[in-house]
């Protein structure tokens, strides 16, 4: 904890697995850091897409995401996905942040994981195999 703030860290492309930073916020973390080195990458596309990915784990979680990376971007990314703050790839500087107090709440897929999402897409597929089964009928 520093200053109030509770911070969940993963590692590198630790940031890739959804269940580490849900993991991390249903344990207290208020922000979330992502401490990555970057340097086994040889292109930049690759390491934007890891920085797409921390605006992904932000949302999921509604929480702020800071991630540090040594080669690639460097940003903090607000709960809504919105970069506040972002050093490109190999920019070699360093910036202040602020992150804004007081508690968030927990976010459904925080509070479920992906059991929602399933769920829709059974009955989906439930609503799809009707409709199939109707025609078929009809057509007989």
């Amino acid at each position: 904890i520093v200053q109030g703030v509770s911070i969940g860290t993963v590692l590198c492309c630790e940031d890739m697995y959804s269940s580490l930073s849900r993991k991390l916020t249903l344990n207290g973390a208020d922000l979330l850091v992502c401490l990555a080195n970057g340097t086994c990458f040889n292109s930049e596309s690759a390491l934007n897409q890891h920085y797409m990915i921390a605006t992904f784990r932000a949302i999921e979680n509604n929480r702020y995401f800071l991630r540090c990376g040594s080669k690639g971007v460097t940003a903090l990314v607000n709960p809504a996905g919105k970069e506040l703050e972002k050093l490109e790839c190999l920019e070699n500087d360093q910036m202040a942040i602020q992150i804004p107090g007081g508690k968030r709440a927990m976010s459904v897929f925080t509070r479920f994981g992906s059991w929602p999402l399933y769920c829709v897409v059974f009955a989906a597929y439930l609503l799809f195999w009707k409709t199939c089964s109707r025609r078929d009928e009809s057509s007989s």
